[in-house]
């Protein structure tokens, strides 16, 4: 029985790949969507994003303005973000109306997109059932599941950031050859694309920049030893030559990795742009991102620390409701501690392998 599964099974994967593939993102999709509506008020950050969507889709500029007071409901708009995720989720305003399942809609369907991305990932780099387990898994998630039901950005940047990955390595699959091929140069473009719409939805796009930067000074330096070991005798000129050659290259590249992101970054912007405010008020508001990001010192006992989400050790509660003589209703952010325990073993190790 062992061998005919053994044998077996990785023809059966092969075979109905796209049915599976299509089942989870099925699973995925019914999760995220069923009484997405609840709880029908704003829970957690909606506070800010919610009635940021909703001037979005008014085309009221406040939704670009710092200097407003809160709304009478304790509502504040969200300026310190990006605003792509709130374009999405804006559109969903415009089609559902403004109500809890329009404003989380897009959420849903960027968790379901990370799910679908994760398997493409995977599979590029370990093959159709790592693949396949990979997306079953993060539909399985908790983090991920919560995240997709809520009206706020982290689960549109984790969507571009899994974009701009899976774009990178394609680019790196067509950098065997020192030749710069038009494919290559494709691949990287639209690399630099991904990466302009990670950071357009939330500043912390920024690391995935550098991280991809940070890897072409690795290739770099790794290509220029392998050239140097297998052209030992050559001449010093053609040595420096070679290396100018290739130093070129690089900063060429990082180059285009900072100035398409910043364009397209800044294009993001184009609402506000269009309703009549100049780039002395881009730079204004951004000035009070980075003062209010620095500066704040708030506090409060349920707060999680960076490491501490990277580790899965806290959970924050983001809807609590008391119910008399029944079930209470929780909803809080807090992945399956397994997975992500096992997870983050398991990216150290395929890094020393």
């Amino acid at each position: 029985m062992h061998s005919f599964l053994s044998q077996n099974w990785p023809i059966f994967i092969e075979r109905y790949k796209r049915v599976l593939l299509i089942a989870i993102l099925f699973f995925a999709f019914i999760t995220r969507v069923y009484m997405l509506d609840f709880p029908s008020d704003y829970m957690f950050d909606e506070i800010y994003h919610g009635i940021t969507i909703q001037l979005i889709s008014q085309n009221d500029p406040r939704a670009f303005e710092w200097w407003h007071p809160q709304f009478e409901g304790g509502e504040m708009i969200d300026w310190l973000h990006p605003p792509l995720a709130k374009y999405t989720q804006a559109a969903g305003v415009l089609v559902f109306g403004q109500n809890s399942f329009g404003w989380r809609i897009s959420s849903a369907l960027f968790g379901v997109g990370v799910v679908w991305l994760t398997f493409i990932l995977a599979q590029k780099l370990f093959g159709t059932r790592v693949g396949l387990l990979a997306a079953l898994l993060v539909s399985l998630d908790g983090l991920v599941l919560v995240q997709s039901r809520i009206a706020m950005n982290d689960i549109h940047v984790t969507f571009f950031t899994l974009a701009s990955i899976i774009c990178y390595w394609t680019y790196r699959e067509h950098s065997t050859t020192p030749a710069f091929t038009l494919k290559r140069l494709r691949w990287l473009l639209i690399t630099c694309f991904m990466l302009g719409l990670t950071i357009a939805s939330k500043w912390s796009g920024a690391f995935v920049i550098g991280i991809v930067g940070l890897s072409e000074v690795f290739f770099a330096g790794k290509q220029w030893i392998t050239w140097v070991r297998v052209n030992k005798r050559t001449a010093t000129k053609v040595r420096i030559f070679e290396f100018a050659t290739q130093l070129s290259t690089l900063i060429s590249i990082g180059i285009a990795l900072i100035s398409i992101p910043l364009v397209i970054y800044i294009a993001s912007y184009g609402q506000m742009f269009l309703q009549g405010k100049g780039f002395d008020h881009f730079i204004g508001l951004h000035n009070q991102i980075w003062w209010y990001q620095t500066s704040l010192e708030a506090t409060h006992a349920y707060q999680s620390r960076p490491w501490q989400w990277f580790l899965n050790i806290k959970p924050v509660w983001y809807f609590v409701d008391f119910r008399t003589n029944e079930p209470n209703a929780n909803i809080y952010a807090f992945g399956n501690p397994m997975l992500h325990w096992v997870g983050i073993s398991t990216v150290f190790l395929s890094t020393i392998w």
